[in-house]
């Protein structure tokens, strides 16, 4: 078997497509064996992967769009919980300002019969030491 003479100058793929020229002429059987074993029929061209990136891309960008979907919905849910929690924030405050308002008004009527029924009891008390005191003088 002669060996291919190689220049320096010659760049690596030249030097394999001259080894598989080589290879090939003294094994013509070689090819029909890969061919075989790695099924080259299954493999993609340039073509085929542009077409499948292309593919790949489309579905990416629907992706996309679903979760820019998602994410709106989520900002409009965002947006309802943050109204809601203005709304029960607002109602509380009513609420309180509605309790003190009518404990305000509990203190008044209690202060007015606090006053009464000292008025009362300081009558009566007045009244029970007068009869003491003229039992005990007569």
């Amino acid at each position: 078997m002669e060996e291919p003479v190689i220049d320096k100058k010659q760049d690596i793929t030249q030097i394999v497509e001259q080894a598989l020229i080589e290879i090939l002429k003294n094994r013509p059987d070689l090819l029909q064996e890969i061919r075989g074993k790695y099924a080259w029929e299954n493999l993609a061209t340039k073509d085929d992967i542009k077409l499948l990136i292309n593919l790949i891309d489309k579905r990416f960008e629907a992706v996309d769009k679903r979760f820019e979907a998602v994410d709106k919905r989520f900002e409009a849910v965002d947006k309802r919980f943050e109204d809601l929690i203005h709304y029960i924030d607002k109602r509380f405050e009513d609420l309180i300002h509605y309790i003190d308002k009518r404990f305000a008004q509990v203190d008044k009527r209690l202060s007015l019969i606090q006053w009464v029924m000292t008025g009362v009891i300081g009558t009566v008390f007045i009244g029970i030491l007068a009869i003491v005191v003229k039992l005990f003088t007569h």
